[in-house]
């Protein structure tokens, strides 16, 4: 297993490949058995082999990434952990062989880190990118043709989870906007976070510089649209936009239409 793991959660689409390429040019160690890369994100920076237990969990818990299953308190101390989570070691410890500082990058954890909390030790942050609600359902759309509503249930979903999960961790937010205007800003601000979580990292300016110019050009026109959020998700994207360290628990409410059955 690695020496310490970093989990880069948030919801599809706002930003969690590139951020995961930004803590891996900073010195974070990458799965070593990557996703295959798509037309729609070159660098996805997930392992396969773990994405697939994180399906098979969800698919065990009754839903999908994009139906995600209720998840009742303490759903993760289920009778059949054990099995699951000897496996899921297993799993991880193939992906990450390394003993180094491993960055997981998965949406889905978002969802299920109450589970892998008592599979990986230790886990010493949680990074959480995240945009626009209409951004991430439009592009939800253009690569699946998903419904915007659902889109925007999604996105309440997965960073109302990712918040609500994360409370116990050093949490590093990212506004994925502002790591496409100014990338050396925000890893900048990266690389200090990962001193303080990391004990004995080493803050190097030329390190920074080569990891902000992984932020592909090619992203930067993906900014928000500029539109206002709609008044449902506004108290979620305020913590959001706040993020930083430790955080109280949050309850953030439910987002419209069918945030209520995801």
């Amino acid at each position: 297993m690695p020496s310490a793991w970093v989990l880069v959660v948030g919801m599809h689409r706002s930003g969690t490949s590139a951020t995961a390429g930004v803590l891996h040019g900073l010195g974070l160690s990458l799965p070593a058995d990557p996703m295959t890369e798509r037309e729609d994100n070159p660098e996805h920076h997930e392992s396969v082999s773990l994405t697939d237990v994180n399906d098979g969990i969800l698919g065990l818990l009754g839903g999908t990434w994009d139906i995600p299953p209720a998840l009742p308190p303490g759903w993760e101390k289920g009778t059949d952990r054990v099995a699951i989570m000897q496996l899921a070691a297993r799993v991880a410890a193939a992906a990450f062989p390394r003993p180094e500082v491993a960055i997981w990058k998965d949406p889905r954890n978002s969802l299920l880190l109450p589970f892998w909390a008592q599979v990986l030790n230790p886990i010493v942050g949680i990074v959480l990118p995240w945009r626009e609600p209409l951004a991430v359902a439009r592009s939800l759309e253009t690569r699946d043709r998903m419904p915007v509503d659902q889109g925007l249930a999604l996105w309440h979903r997965y960073n109302e989870a990712a918040l609500r999960n994360s409370r116990s961790y050093d949490v590093l937010g990212v506004n994925y906007d502002d790591l496409l205007r100014d990338p050396k800003s925000t890893t900048t601000r990266a690389a200090a976070w990962l001193q303080k979580v990391l004990p004995g990292y080493v803050l190097d300016a030329a390190r920074v510089a080569d990891a902000a110019d992984t932020v592909s050009a090619r992203l930067r026109h993906e900014h928000g649209d500029g539109q206002p959020v709609p008044t449902e998700y506004e108290d979620l994207m305020t913590r959001l936009t706040a993020l930083s360290g430790r955080h109280p628990l949050v309850d953030a409410g439910a987002g419209p239409g069918q945030s209520q059955v995801l």
